[in-house]
């Protein structure tokens, strides 16, 4: 009789582990998801505007992919409920991999999203810079006339305070009398319809400097992220257009995020002035957090209390996200895999 209760035991109790393997083996997968976006170059998979989706049930990340166009990138990302938004610098934006065209619009390549209102942003059908709040057009109708040479002005980022829309952007003008060769920035900010300058620049010598990358909106506090448009180039942003450095501006910053009363601010540091060598950051209200084994940080994402950091890693240039400081997922290299834009949703 002992002999048989243990082999009753045994065989029950085998069949509960596996019963259990099995059950945790076929664990649903639930959102919340973290997205990430950008571009898709490797050929041994679909090119093109690309998202990368995980779900933060799993304990690493677990990305599959989805190409959404052929155009080539994906330059703004937003999520609200269920629902995820792309924009790609067309006549329109896509929402759940279904492409919804804007009225009047030529490119579109920023986009936000609250409640049922998308607000978009790029250029209308005549090439003037414009907003849109689902299909209505807002042009933006402010002249910009300042100094000599050529004048031309970008935008970049796009938030909202309300039911006001706020744009960041950078004016160039290219000297064209002496001295020639010359850029002059400045950085600029409208809500609406009205222009602001956070800080007009002076000559510098590379067009590629950008004097505003981001925009947050935290309670009524607006944060633009940039560089000072000056011989400095010094790293931080304007806190309600009075203008705050990073590390005495010894930072990069290449994204900014707000979550509550928390800001975010993603970038890097130079390891040595000497050293060509950089390593990534993140900065919360004040506090800069390095990111391990990594060259860059280049977006940041929170659920809860989970810090997720897109970045570059150290040495394999590898896409990489970090979750609290440790790596979650490796997705391809930067040479294959231009991922810059990351949000959660559900």
């Amino acid at each position: 009789m002992r002999n048989l209760n243990r082999t009753i035991y045994l065989t029950f109790l085998i069949a509960f582990l596996f019963t259990g393997c099995k059950k945790d083996s076929n664990k649903a997968v639930t959102g919340p998801y973290l997205y990430l976006a950008g571009q898709n170059e490797d050929g041994n998979s679909p090119l093109g505007a690309t998202y990368w989706k995980s779900s933060l049930s799993l304990k690493t990340g677990n990305f599959t992919s989805q190409v959404i166009a052929n155009w080539p990138r994906i330059y703004s990302i937003s999520t609200e409920g269920t629902d995820f938004y792309a924009a790609t610098q067309t006549n329109g934006y896509w929402k759940n991999n279904v492409f919804i065209p804007v009225t009047g619009s030529s490119s579109i390549y920023l986009i936000t999203v609250s409640g049922n209102d998308v607000y978009t942003a790029g250029t209308d059908s005549l090439k003037y810079i414009a907003y849109w709040k689902n299909n209505t057009e807002t042009r933006l109708t402010q002249t910009l006339t300042f100094g000599d040479g050529n004048i031309s002005q970008a935008i970049n980022s796009i938030a909202l305070l309300g039911s006001n829309v706020l744009l960041s952007g950078t004016l160039l003008n290219q000297s064209d009398g002496p001295p020639t060769g010359l850029y002059y920035k400045s950085a600029l900010l409208w809500t609406n319809n009205s222009l602001q300058y956070l800080a007009k620049g002076t000559y510098l010598l590379s067009p590629d400097y950008t004097s505003t990358i981001g925009i947050a909106v935290s309670g009524n506090d607006v944060y633009v992220l940039g560089t000072a448009p000056d011989g400095t180039q010094a790293g931080g942003y304007w806190k309600n257009g009075v203008w705050n450095a990073i590390n005495n501006g010894a930072f990069v910053p290449t994204a900014i995020k707000a979550v509550g009363a928390d800001v975010y601010i993603t970038g890097y540091i130079q390891r040595s002035p000497t050293v060509a060598e950089q390593e990534g950051y993140y900065w919360k209200n004040g506090t800069l957090t390095s990111v391990p084994n990594s060259e860059t940080a280049t977006n940041i994402a929170i659920n809860g209390s989970d810090v997720y950091v897109l970045g570059i890693a150290d040495f394999t240039e590898n896409n990489t996200v970090w979750k609290n400081g440790t790596v979650y997922a490796t997705i391809g290299n930067v040479n294959f895999k231009a991922i810059t834009q990351m949000a959660i949703g559900n």
